[in-house]
């Protein structure tokens, strides 16, 4: 017995049999224009949105700054020709240890930086007839500037046992004016409530 197979051969496919099905966009390109416009709308206002959250979140969790740490008058700028720079600063107790003022310290860098010419302290908080000679500021800034007139004020009619003592006042005429400073001194009442120094101009 014989089998027998038959192949059913398909006719060859021509290119117009290749077509697909139409989309909704080649049926109605004016419905389809359309929705695009629409879903570049929805996108720009996402960005919008997203835009409004991330500056929101900013502005929330951005800091304060604390108004007593901003600068009263004019920031400092670098110091013009023919100027002389004043500096006050309660420093609030010179602290007197062997291995030097940190205060001090701090009080050289910024007059350095700054360019300060004379620089004025209250509060230094030191009966300084108490307290080591090799602590005194005189000592402890040797060399520190080119040159330096120091004048410091206590009250004197106070005896203490230690060398701390509430008050007094210290001044320190730095680097080229210092060789004008003349008769440093401080008030007469030996209360320590100020000192002064007078400085040679160019006539007197």
């Amino acid at each position: 017995m014989t089998n027998h197979i038959y192949i059913n051969e398909s006719p060859p496919i021509h290119s117009n049999y290749m077509r697909t099905t139409p989309t909704n966009d080649q049926r109605n390109p004016e419905t389809n224009q359309e929705q695009q416009n629409t879903n570049n709308n929805t996108n720009k206002t996402t960005e919008e949105q997203q835009g409004t959250t991330i500056a929101n979140t900013t502005a929330t969790t951005q800091p304060t700054q604390d108004p007593s740490a901003q600068p009263w008058g004019h920031t400092l700028q670098q110091k013009e020709e023919h100027t002389i720079r004043l500096l006050l600063q309660n420093i609030g107790g010179i602290d007197l240890t062997t291995m030097g003022s940190i205060k001090l310290v701090a009080l050289r860098t910024f007059t350095q930086a700054m360019q300060v010419d004379i620089c004025t302290i209250t509060e230094c908080n030191t009966d300084w007839n108490k307290a080591p000679q090799h602590l005194y500021p005189t000592e402890q800034t040797r060399y520190w500037w080119e040159s330096c007139q120091w004048k410091v004020s206590h009250n004197t009619h106070k005896t203490n046992d230690v060398p701390y003592q509430p008050g007094g006042t210290g001044m320190m005429i730095l680097n080229h004016l210092a060789h004008r400073a003349q008769c440093p001194g401080d008030d007469k009442v030996g209360l320590g409530q100020w000192c002064w120094a007078q400085l040679r101009g160019k006539i007197t």
